[in-house]
């Protein structure tokens, strides 16, 4: 991971603050304690968006 911030190709920005919030539900998934909807939903936008990234440059 570089220390620069990363934009998505969708204009989304991945900021260090957001990363660690990622880093904290995965954390929280591994202890088996629940996100929130809004957490769910947030993470999935970010998986989808680097998914999508990940395709494009393949």
């Amino acid at each position: 991971m570089t220390s620069a911030v990363q934009s998505a190709p969708s204009g989304d920005v991945l900021d260090r603050a957001m990363i660690k919030d990622v880093d904290q539900w995965i954390e929280q998934l591994y202890e088996c304690k629940q996100l929130s909807e809004n957490q769910v939903k947030i993470l999935c936008e970010k998986v989808s968006n680097s998914l999508a990234k990940f395709v494009l440059d393949v």
